[in-house]
């Protein structure tokens, strides 16, 4: 597994497409029932958030998208959200190896000390990943999340530096610049 930032608009255009897919996008909130690609630009370009493709072990081609957004460097906060866009590569763990290194990422590069994130209430298997990587539910909003057109609960889960623990040999490299070469977390 390879992480890479958005490198292109081809990048740009395949994350935009799974994040506007009708089976991904209601688990999302955008503030409005759709995701425009330009506000999609404009979120990829702010210069605290980390927006990484992630590939699967046995190639190059993105299958997924991993974000920390709402980075907070005076806070040391950020929320974590993830879609695994390649449809053949769900339920094979690839969501639960993308959080752990994202959660890597965070506490041991940018330096963070806490990580958000909401669950749709019907995305039990989100949340199971969340539970598998070491995350905590925190809280529950009753009818805060609008889902095919009725209010579902949104369910907060967080995790703290101290309480993560990094798997002992993870599986993942990162390329920081678009090049395909890789280093390490």
């Amino acid at each position: 597994m390879t992480f890479r930032p958005i490198a292109s608009e081809e990048d740009l255009r395949l994350a935009h497409e799974w994040l506007t897919d009708p089976e991904n996008a209601p688990f999302f909130d955008w503030g409005r029932d759709t995701l425009p690609i330009l506000t999609f630009r404009v979120m990829v370009g702010k210069p605290h958030d980390v927006y990484r493709l992630f590939t699967a072990d046995d190639s190059d081609d993105p299958i997924g998208l991993a974000v920390l957004s709402g980075v907070n460097l005076t806070r040391k906060t950020a929320d974590y959200w993830i879609v695994v866009g390649s449809k053949p590569h769900r339920g094979q763990g690839f969501g639960l190896r993308a959080l752990n290194a994202m959660t890597q990422y965070a506490f041991a590069v940018l330096g963070l000390d806490v990580l958000h994130a909401f669950v749709a209430g019907p995305n039990r298997a989100s949340l199971r990943v969340f539970e598998k990587g070491g995350w905590q539910c925190t809280g529950r909003q009753r009818r805060g999340h609008w889902m095919h057109g009725q209010l579902v609960d949104r369910l907060f889960v967080d995790i703290l530096r101290e309480e993560f623990r990094q798997p002992e040999s993870p599986a993942y490299e990162w390329a920081e610049d678009g090049s395909g070469r890789k280093g390490g977390a």
